[in-house]
């Protein structure tokens, strides 16, 4: 490893995307803390097993385009999505209302967010070791050597596609004169 970290490799964010998943998938990534993520683990806890609903409820720009396109019974089959949409938002409210008003949910919030800080921690340490910075400049170095592959692979065709473009044109002029 030579070099010290530069600008943009100073914080996890700034890491090549591949590169973040890749430490995510080995645990190695910082946790942003989530009160719904708590919730859901303090459900879990407790045997309700319930997921998170991705989106509220509502018309989309796409439904109104399905609605123009092919008709009522599309659109009636986004409206019964969005009830669907509606009726998972409401039993997670119902679930999450539970949840934060059940009296061992402030202590285990405490708790969750003592791990997650401990982990980022952990993470922040591991980051700026050296193993750490070996990990990022390694990384970044076959990053480098394969885009550099690739573009010489890129010229040596657009240097083949030349030669022959100059060759069909000299047969095509030799061709014309005789």
């Amino acid at each position: 490893m030579t070099g010290e970290f530069q600008p943009a490799q100073k914080n996890f964010n700034s890491l090549p995307y591949e590169l973040r998943q890749q430490l995510i998938k080995e645990g190695k990534a910082p946790v942003e803390f989530n009160i719904d993520e708590v919730v859901s683990l303090f459900l879990y806890e407790h045997d309700v097993i319930i997921q998170r609903p991705n989106k509220r409820p509502g018309v989309e720009t796409s439904d109104g385009l399905l609605y123009a396109v092919v008709g009522p019974l599309a659109f009636a089959n986004a409206a019964l999505k969005n009830q669907t949409k509606a009726a998972a938002l409401a039993e997670w409210t119902t679930w999450k209302q539970w949840a934060l008003s059940h009296t061992d949910f402030y202590q285990f919030k405490q708790n969750t967010q003592a791990k997650i800080e401990q982990i980022n921690i952990d993470f922040e340490s591991w980051f700026h070791s050296k193993d750490g910075k070996e990990r990022v400049f390694q990384f970044i170095a076959k990053q480098e050597a394969e885009n550099k592959k690739e573009t010489i692979m890129l010229l040596i065709i657009i240097a083949s596609l030349l030669i022959l473009f100059i060759l069909i044109f000299l047969i095509l002029f030799l061709i014309s004169r005789a």
